[in-house]
């Protein structure tokens, strides 16, 4: 998984690429290809080879770019239920452990809609796209290039929200490093009041830290239950049909022995 790409390549019109997204996987490329040479026939090289180095999305992004555009209020609710599940858990929010539980939950409810609805576009189960959904999702919500691309419904390949969090994470600690240059040399030696603060401020990142362990120990759970499910499903319908299938042969064994 990598970072985003566009929908539509620069310097093209994007009413010309737009419908390469709604077409199903297998017809993507000699959609491309064709787009590409009829740029190049009417003298716009450079547009045709932006166009050609477009790439055919995956099963998980063409799915998710499907919702995008036929199910955009679905979309939204999983992304906004995310952004306030990361503004709990990082005490943008209440803070409250109602709030993280009640974002928790929402959080969850809403990305199953995004992954039911994926499913049903593939016609088929697959035991990580809820893992690969939901990480796509939160890098749209860590990063405004991705939530532009997957809200325009032109993915290319699912996201990788770690590599955007590590970015997150490293533009913080350079915030810190300059504030700690600009400080002071000598600080005043601290009261008791300040002493108080220091160590409810030490309190209050100690439970944010188990708060985002607990939740990043749910969302696991909860994926490997929904893993689980899909299969037994998968399994069952497979056992109904069997069943289906070998009462239809007993049917026609005792019709021939009634004949005979």
């Amino acid at each position: 998984m990598g970072g985003p790409r566009a929908g539509h390549a620069r310097g093209v019109d994007p009413t010309l690429v737009d419908p390469l997204y709604d077409l199903p996987v297998a017809e993507f490329v000699a959609a491309r290809n064709a787009l590409a040479k009829d740029l190049k026939a009417a003298g716009d090289k450079a547009g045709s080879a932006e166009v050609t180095k477009l790439r055919r999305p995956t099963a998980t992004a063409w799915a998710l770019n499907q919702v995008a555009r036929h199910q955009p209020d679905v979309l939204v609710a999983a992304l906004t239920a995310k952004a306030e599940l990361r503004a709990v858990t990082e005490g943008t929010g209440r803070g409250e452990d109602l709030d993280l539980r009640s974002a928790t939950a929402a959080d969850r409810e809403a990305t199953r809609a995004v992954v039911a609805a994926a499913r049903t576009l593939l016609g088929a189960e697959d035991a990580g796209l809820s893992n690969r959904i939901a990480d796509t999702l939160l890098a749209a919500v860590l990063d405004r290039g991705v939530a532009d691309t997957v809200q325009a419904g032109r993915l290319a390949t699912e996201q990788d929200a770690s590599a955007f969090s590590l970015a997150a994470d490293q533009g913080e600690l350079a915030k810190v490093i300059v504030l700690a240059d600009r400080a002071p040399k000598k600080a005043p030696k601290p009261d008791a009041d300040a002493k108080l603060a220091a160590a409810a401020e030490r309190e209050r990142r100690k439970r944010r830290a188990e708060q985002e362990r607990t939740v990043e120990r749910l969302e696991a759970r909860v994926a490997r239950l929904d893993a689980a499910a899909a299969q037994a499903e998968a399994e069952a319908t497979e056992a109904r049909a069997q069943a289906t299938a070998a009462v239809d042969e007993l049917e026609a064994a005792r019709a021939e022995l009634d004949e005979a």
